[in-house]
């Protein structure tokens, strides 16, 4: 079979892409107009059908692929719709889809075709079947009611000879009514469920389907927005995103109810339904035979109604309501049993808020049997049974055989109509609760408190209530009620609270500890702070433990890691949990306990080999007991630990500086390439600076470890220059201070904190210091070490760029002479060294050569490198802008535009490079005469500048200048003045009168007051400027005497 694409010579092809043992839902994807089977759902090595078959158990996913070119000349003609549904629908019968409950997953037109064939099967009896089985449709930017596409495919550029698909598409067409009407009838009668997403985001200027074509009118569905425009709505990048999130709820409640209903129950399990929250549709109820009988027959011995089994612990002194006790008090769904669990890390307050429930039911009604029972084991739940059974007179209960009196007291629950309340609290394993779960009954409760989240807890009747800490409103009622009366000891209450993570049970014992002794919550927040105390020297003694409290905090959780630790993998979540414990308590990639050095060091531990799949399954064991919250959906800030359990967890720690190492390797490791996920970066670098507050020598032993170049690299590539500037000054600081100005780590850091200046343009800056680090490293160096020939090539390049460029090119071919004789042809370094002397020759007035020279260097760059490398993909834009200023503009404008389309491909739409790229193409679109065309990219760009960067960073504030000159070639001049006034306050407030962006703008607002008639106001605007670049750059430098130059010209009209 050819690759997965589109159906060759019109045909449909239907591919199988998951296929478990034993189906139980067909999920069938249809692409639309210009689609094809695999490339419509994929963006780079993301492929979300596949995520699906992983994460909805026993779900089938269908790939369909059909011709639906917008064009003739682009392969086989589109058929018209309806008879491109029947020719979908019959191909998918021949896989024998629709046999089985089924779902479409439709993008674009795909969503008209998923109609018709639905509307085919409905009326057709060869495809009954098919319709029978209809669960659900999601609709991504579905055209219900058609769309302007002759503007979407003149922006493509094909506006010949358009296919049938494309008058199938017009707006408002009769046919497109039609169906939509129909589908309403058909969707409310049948009760198939629909999610519906709508693009919020225009491509090129054109929002193909707007949100009033893309909303089919269903009863109860709201349509979602999503963050992306018409090509890229079905192309969801990472699991954690909005689109497969939502859609993978979708499918796992339909799956939950077909398992339920069993497949064959066809328009059965239509009929009587429960809401589902933001989908169209109510999942159907469970059905069960509703009790008859009040009870069993009497022993002849009536019990003293109510009857109370175990004791419920007393409330806590200053006891504060909770956000999630509300969620108690909802309607068990059907009138039957509903099984509330609280589950949460130890010390949450799960416990306390179940005790005051229950107090709560026992005074609202007349509860006649409560039970409390401990379920740290089946024993002991099984005894609280017995004794109820007993105490309640039911026939045959003897505690003397707990396991029979248990059972019976479990019939009795299903037949009595007595109002009963079971607890059972603590329950440390949920398969001791096997054959001991309450019955379904219109008359009782059961509430449960766990540290566990295993999924056999969540079941239709069982609703799982995560219980977080306290909000910090709560924490700062708690702490204030504790001190009444004691209000002195309040001061730095806020900042206790942050400290301890908010957490209830560590506040209550910080309390008591502080009122022992008699310390005011900023004297505790200094001892917890200092690393010499272990968090156990700040607790309570045993005898000082407030509200009937067992344990301190910190053996809570140890209990929890010795039991995480016997499960499977064995031995594995305590070492985990040790590594959490330095980084970030907000969230840890996934990708950095799954990285080589976290593997290695496992094995080292355990004496075994250790795979990915052995670690997520121990990070999993650490959610399941609360010890960490695993979300591996969102894989940025996959596993959080509280800030508390790291303290303790860091207090047990034998060689903290040898795993600190191994974090560092991990996150390294780890890093994006070339900042592709703006997301992952942004994790990685707040937990090295983590890493370095909680283990700071592990980062500077033997030497500094490359993870602190790659964060301040990072801030960069993010778009944060003054950030990096900052962070690199003061990492050479502190290498200096650890290693020694003559280490070669201090050079390395020099040479990179030269750089961030030259970013943040301020060249003088970075020509200042490479001539201070090139002066030491021949002395310590020699002359031609690599970093002293780097630093040679640097100071040439930005001393020209600081306008003294008279030798520039000189230096540079000496510096590219005894690289090549040291290094080598094809070292990176001699290729940035040919790179800018190719600048330098077109800077010089030989345009021509400039692009001679840069086509050689990219052939070399593409051998070395490879196409998709940043340096290579550096050059291209390099050589576009040559290509431009040596008069080829239309070419040069091509080059960009596909560089840009690499770039997205390969470093994505918000980095740095791609929105550089986007803006230099719309430059040369103003050059090449069309300046309306370039306002409506610049536009967009600067929408994106703004939500990447914000409106302060230069690149954001570069564009609105180049908007606002672009403005004057198609407007009177005078209506940007305000706006290039208004620009020039902010750059002088954000980056200063010296900066060469502030220069730049004091500079074109001259000439826009000028060309406005405001000669005065210019002249008045360039005397001031002149007066800067002669303090900042000098009276000689070019930016001086072109100031000066225009300065003339304006006094001559004045």
């Amino acid at each position: 079979m050819r690759g997965i694409g589109e159906g060759g010579e019109g045909m449909v092809e239907v591919f199988s892409v998951v296929m478990p043992e034993a189906p139980t839902l067909d999920v069938v994807f249809l692409h639309g107009l210009g689609g094809d089977a695999r490339t419509t759902w994929a963006t780079g090595e993301a492929f979300w059908p596949d995520w699906l078959g992983q994460d909805v158990p026993g779900a089938a996913v269908w790939l369909v692929g059909y011709a639906a070119s917008p064009v003739g000349w682009f392969g086989p003609r589109a058929m018209p719709l309806q008879d491109r549904a029947g020719n979908v629908l019959a191909a998918l019968q021949n896989e024998g889809v629709g046999e089985r409950p089924l779902v479409l997953v439709a993008h674009s037109m795909g969503g008209l075709v998923a109609k018709q064939m639905l509307r085919y099967a409905d009326a057709s009896p060869a495809y009954a079947s098919f319709a029978a089985a209809a669960r659900g449709v999601v609709f991504l930017a579905t055209p219900h009611f058609g769309a302007d596409m002759a503007t979407f495919l003149k922006h493509l550029k094909l506006v010949l000879r358009t296919t049938a698909a494309i008058d199938d598409l017009q707006r408002n067409a009769a046919h497109l009514r039609d169906l939509n009407f129909w589908y309403r009838h058909w969707a409310h009668r049948t009760g198939i469920r629909n999610l519906v997403f709508f693009e919020a985001y225009s491509r090129w200027g054109v929002q193909v389907v707007d949100a009033g074509s893309a909303d089919p009118g269903l009863a109860g569905v709201d349509p979602i927005a999503v963050d992306a425009d018409h090509l890229t709505i079905c192309k969801p990048g990472r699991r954690s995103e909005l689109v497969y999130g939502q859609v993978r709820r979708f499918l796992a409640a339909i799956h939950d109810i077909v398992t339920v209903t069993g497949p064959a129950a066809g328009q059965v399990a239509r009929e009587t339904r429960t809401r589902i929250p933001g989908y169209s549709d109510e999942v159907p109820a469970r059905t069960a035979d509703e009790v008859a009988t009040r009870g069993l027959p009497s022993t002849g011995c009536e019990p003293a109604w109510p009857v109370n089994v175990g004791v419920v612990p007393q409330l806590a002194d200053r006891y504060q309501e909770r956000e999630v006790s509300p969620l108690l008090q909802r309607t068990p769904a059907g009138s039957r049993t509903v099984t509330l669990v609280l589950a949460g890390m130890g010390g949450v307050g799960k416990t306390q808020i179940a005790a005051q429930y229950t107090e709560r039911e026992r005074a609202r009604k007349a509860l006649d049997l409560l039970v409390w029972a401990t379920a740290t084991a089946r024993s002991e739940v099984v005894t609280g049974y017995a004794e109820a059974a007993v105490r309640a007179g039911i026939p045959g209960a003897d505690e003397r055989n707990p396991e029979e009196a248990a059972r019976r007291f479990l019939e009795w629950l299903a037949a009595t109509d007595r109002q009963w309340l079971i607890v059972l609290d603590d329950l440390e394993d949920p398969a001791c609760m096997r054959g001991l779960w309450p019955p379904n009954s219109r008359a009782g409760q059961v509430l449960v408190t766990t540290r566990r989240r295993d999924p056999s807890l969540v079941r239709e009747d069982r609703v799982l209530i995560e219980v977080g800490v306290f909000t910090p409103g709560d924490s700062e009622a708690y702490v204030n009620a504790k001190l009444v009366g004691r209000q002195h000891l309040a001061d730095g209450a806020a900042g206790l609270a942050a400290d301890l993570g908010h957490l209830p049970l560590a506040l209550a014992q910080a309390v008591a500890y502080m009122l022992n002794r008699g310390l005011t919550a900023e004297q505790y927040r200094q001892r917890l702070a200092e690393s010499r105390r272990g968090l156990r020297e700040v607790l309570p003694e045993p005898g000082e433990l407030p509200d009937d409290h067992q344990r301190t905090v910190d053996v809570t959780w140890s209990l929890s890691v010795e039991l995480a630790d016997t499960l499977n993998p064995p031995g594995m979540a305590r070492p985990l949990l040790e590594l959490a414990s330095l980084l970030d308590a907000n969230g840890v990639p996934d990708a950095v306990f799954t990285a080589r050095p976290v593997l290695d060091h496992l094995a080292a531990s355990l004496g075994r080999s250790v795979t990915p799949a052995d670690v997520r399954d121990a990070l999993h064991v650490l959610h399941r007991l609360s010890l960490a919250t695993v979300d591996l959906s969102g894989p940025d800030r996959a596993v959080q630990v509280h800030a508390l359990v790291q303290r303790a967890t860091r207090d047990t720690l034998a060689d903290v500086g040898r795993l600190g190492r191994t974090a560092a390797d991990a996150l390294l490791i780890s890093w994006p390439a070339n900042h592709t996920d703006a997301n992952l970066a942004q994790a990685l670098r707040s937990n090295v600076r983590a890493l370095d507050l909680n283990t700071p020598d592990s980062l500077w032993l033997p030497g500094a470890h490359p993870v602190l170049v790659r964060h301040g690299r990072s801030l960069a590539e993010a778009g944060l220059a003054v950030d990096a500037a900052v962070f690199f000054t003061r990492l050479r600081l502190a290498c200096a201070d650890r290693l020694g100005e003559d280490h070669t780590n201090s050079f390395v850091l020099r040479h990179h904190l030269a750089h961030s200046r030259a970013e943040i343009m301020d060249y003088a800056g970075a020509a200042a210091e490479y001539e201070r680090v090139l002066a030491d490293e021949r002395r310590v160096l020699g002359d031609e070490h690599p970093l002293t020939l780097t630093a040679r090539s640097c100071l040439a390049h930005w001393r020209g760029q600081d306008g003294d460029s008279a030798d520039v090119i000189t230096e540079l071919e000496q510096v590219l002479a005894d690289q090549r004789r040291v290094l080598g042809d094809d070292h990176p370094d001699i290729l940035t060294t040919r790179h800018r002397l190719a600048y330098w020759r077109g800077r010089a007035g030989h345009e021509i050569d400039a692009v001679k020279e840069l086509y050689m260097v990219l052939a070399d760059e593409r051998r070395v490198f490879g196409d998709d490398h940043p340096q290579t993909l550096s050059t291209r834009r390099e050589l576009a802008d040559w290509r431009g200023n040596a008069g080829d503009t239309m070419g040069a404008v091509w080059e960009l535009m596909v560089l840009i389309e690499d770039q997205r491909r390969v470093l994505g739409d918000d980095h740095l490079d791609t929105l550089s790229t986007r803006g230099m193409a719309a430059v040369l679109r103003i050059d090449s005469g069309d300046p309306a065309g370039a306002m409506i990219e610049l536009e967009a760009l600067l929408a994106d500048q703004r939500r990447v960067l914000g409106d302060d960073h230069v690149d954001t504030l570069t564009t609105l200048d180049i908007m606002m000159n672009c403005r004057d070639a198609v407007s009177d001049p005078s209506d940007a003045v305000d706006e290039v006034a208004e620009l020039l306050a902010n750059l002088r407030c954000g980056l200063g009168d010296d900066h060469p962006a502030t220069m730049a703008t004091r500079f074109s607002l001259a000439n826009h007051r000028g060309m406005a008639g405001d000669v005065a106001g210019a002249v008045s605007v360039l005397e001031e400027l002149l007066a800067v670049q002669q303090r900042v750059l000098g009276d000689d430098h070019p930016a001086t005497l072109g100031t000066r130059h225009n300065l003339d010209h304006w006094r001559q009209r004045s």
